[in-house]
């Protein structure tokens, strides 16, 4: 990730506004890759995230599904889930939570599980079936994300402290259904092909015969830009191996937008049409 500044007086609006730049491909030996670079202008200078801070809500990359005994529902215990079903904020750092101040969660930085934000959780269906238990929306389905990892429910307890959840503390051996949430990156592209007069997102699944819920989704977390940087451009790198097979000599478009902190999204920007070939360094 490269980034660049201009520092001026302008007045922009505090929803971000992006357009295209350049985009070129670097044939590599083993993997290759695509660099997009874009401008952008934002009232507040909000842009990116701090990796290091932002991974509560809405920073955070999965909600789990919870039962209405706090238990977390996995794809080898759904059958035995008790209605109502909840989403609950999964934060995949090992930290624990102590309490609320201010609207600011207080934890104990020191090694553990997993934890799950249950006071935070939201009603999501009555019915178990709700539960997706296919793409785009399983994890651990090869066993190794969050494959052993044990997960904890944690409640609001006597005081206003935080504690876990009577249902306890979880080791997550099967797959592992998620509510994915999009805030989480930061930045979000899609590759479509042109197919006569209209353009289609490529399907990776399809295009390599897998059901790896994750190929071909290149979305990211650009790093926070300088607060007192209002306007300036981004320079996105995806390295990948399976770029130029799903390309092809197929015309190609790239479709993106970005977030800042506050959740505004930017406009919608698509590149010009291009073969993999005309645009390789």
């Amino acid at each position: 990730m490269a980034l660049t500044s201009c520092f001026d007086k302008d007045i922009f609006p505090n929803t971000p506004k992006i357009a295209f730049e350049d985009i070129v491909f670097y044939d590599g030996t083993t993997t290759d890759s695509l660099i997009l670079t874009f401008s952008f202008e934002d009232g507040n200078g909000d842009i990116g995230v701090i990796e290091s801070q932002d991974v509560l809500p809405p920073f955070n990359e999965f909600d789990v599904y919870l039962d209405s005994r706090d238990s977390v529902v996995t794809a080898a215990n759904i059958s035995e889930a008790v209605p109502p079903i909840y989403t609950a904020p999964l934060i995949t750092e090992n930290f624990i939570p102590l309490g609320i101040s201010n609207n600011t969660l207080i934890v104990d930085n020191s090694q553990g599980d997993y934890p799950i934000l249950s006071f935070g959780k939201e009603f999501y269906s009555d019915d178990i079936n709700d539960i997706p238990l296919t793409c785009p929306s399983l994890t651990n389905q090869d066993g190794t994300f969050l494959s052993g990892t044990t997960l904890t429910p944690y409640v609001f307890g006597e005081g206003g402290n935080i504690v876990p959840a009577e249902a306890g503390t979880q080791t997550i051996t099967s797959a592992l259904p998620v509510n994915r949430i999009e805030t989480y990156f930061n930045f979000i592209i899609e590759f479509q092909k042109r197919v006569g007069d209209n353009y289609v997102p490529l399907n990776y699944q399809q295009i390599f015969g897998t059901d790896i819920c994750d190929i071909g989704v290149f979305n990211g977390r650009i790093p926070q830009y300088d607060p007192e940087g209002k306007s300036g451009t981004f320079t996105y790198s995806i390295q990948s191996a399976v770029l130029r097979l799903a390309f092809l000599d197929d015309v190609i478009r790239a479709k993106f937008y970005i977030y800042d902190r506050e959740g505004n999204k930017s406009n919608e920007v698509t590149s010009p049409d291009f073969v993999l070939a005309d645009i390789t360094q």
